[in-house]
């Protein structure tokens, strides 16, 4: 069997064309050059392939392609779930799809649920240099920094770094172009003097709902940057099928995660 368009159809209303995980948009409106694109994938809870993701999960072949084992998604969320089926169970994505298609019946103001809010781990990336950092984070709205709890001499150089990158960021664009070199380079060396001093430094930038009075912005740009031990075990749990996915070369005998998955908490907004 296969996906039909009336239940593609019921899918996409009933999800109001939003990721049910990040709430992103999934339609991209039409240019003058471009015809208006749905960017979304229509992912099944349930793989119709025993090996697939969560394929072992009892239904019937017809219950396969029907809208209750589906879930729609972005291109980024559709690889995380089916990459790691144990963190994103049947019940779990059932109950995200539930949650997010209430939100959409009720979100005249456009803001998610108050209650019980279903937190999906924010994906970082290892930032080894200066110009990786800098490209990343340059033109976020608002910053969420934090680093792990750490001795006092750490805490102090973790802080220091935290407060270097602010500066640089909001002063960025003032920066003329041939110190901006020299500017890489000081972050290039603080990024090495903390991993001498055993800690690791991983980043992200996101789009999230903002919403000022009763303007509410759908692109609200976050940039997260967070400071690791280097003997948090997150920093070694690597996973070469995600990897494979999102294109990451993949180094056997690299000792520390090109990425990590993890719950930030939204205080500290810089």
């Amino acid at each position: 069997m296969a996906i039909s368009n009336q239940t593609r159809r019921i899918l996409w209303k009933r999800s109001g064309d939003r990721c049910a995980v990040c709430q992103r948009r999934l339609v991209v409106h039409a240019t003058e050059s471009y015809l208006e694109s749905a960017i979304g994938n229509e992912c099944h809870i349930v793989a119709p392939k025993p090996n697939g993701p969560r394929g072992n999960f009892p239904l019937t072949v017809e219950e396969l392609d029907d809208y209750s084992n589906l879930i729609l998604l972005c291109q980024i969320h559709h690889q995380l779930v089916d990459a790691q089926p144990h963190t994103y169970p049947v019940d779990k994505l059932r109950e995200i799809k539930r949650r997010h298609e209430a939100w959409i019946r009720a979100a005249f103001n456009l803001e998610p649920p108050a209650s019980e809010p279903i937190q999906s781990p924010l994906l970082l990336y290892r930032m080894e240099t200066g110009l990786q950092l800098i490209s990343l984070l340059r033109g976020s709205h608002a910053s969420r920094f934090h680093h792990d709890h750490l001795d006092s001499d750490r805490t102090e150089l973790a802080n220091e770094f935290l407060q270097n990158i602010q500066e640089r960021l909001d002063s960025w664009d003032a920066i003329a172009s041939q110190d901006r070199i020299s500017a890489q380079l000081t972050l290039n060396r603080a990024i090495c003097n903390l991993e001498a001093n055993g800690l690791l430094v991983y980043a992200a930038r996101q789009q999230e709902r903002h919403q000022v009075e009763n303007l509410v912005i759908d692109d609200w740009q976050v940039g997260y940057l967070l400071v690791v031990n280097q003997a948090n075990p997150i920093t070694a749990n690597r996973s070469e099928a995600l990897e494979r996915l999102m294109g990451f070369k993949l180094a056997t005998d690299r000792e520390f995660a090109s990425y990590i998955l993890i719950q930030l908490q939204h205080e500290q907004v810089r």
